[in-house]
């Protein structure tokens, strides 16, 4: 849903990226029980994959999302905090959905 939101009005989409970083982050952040059967893993893991495939395309999708100097700086704070962190922790993740993205792109 959220994916499509982007594209409809992205405008929208960038007045709600720090609540959106929020939820996100919990999401990313859930820790599973020793205990934790296999499909509680797999869905925890589908889950981060979606929340990382849709953080990459709010990333490149929303002007100034990134922007750490001028006019935006002071806009998205929590976004950016967000996505650093996305950056340091989750950088093996990101690069295959970057990888996947660019063999789909190829493929178009």
């Amino acid at each position: 849903m959220l994916t499509k939101l982007v594209v409809l009005d992205p405008d929208e989409t960038a007045r709600r990226l720090d609540a959106i970083a929020d939820c996100f982050r919990s999401i990313l952040s859930t820790k599973l029980k020793d205990n934790a059967v296999k499909q509680e893993i797999e869905k925890q893991d589908e889950a981060s994959k979606s929340v990382l495939r849709v953080t990459l395309l709010l990333h490149n999708a929303i002007p100034g999302a990134a922007s750490t100097m001028g006019a935006a700086a002071g806009q998205h704070q929590t976004w950016r905090t967000y996505w650093e962190w996305v950056e340091k922790d989750f950088e093996p993740q990101l690069r295959v959905l970057r990888d996947e993205n660019r063999a789909t792109a190829a493929l178009s």
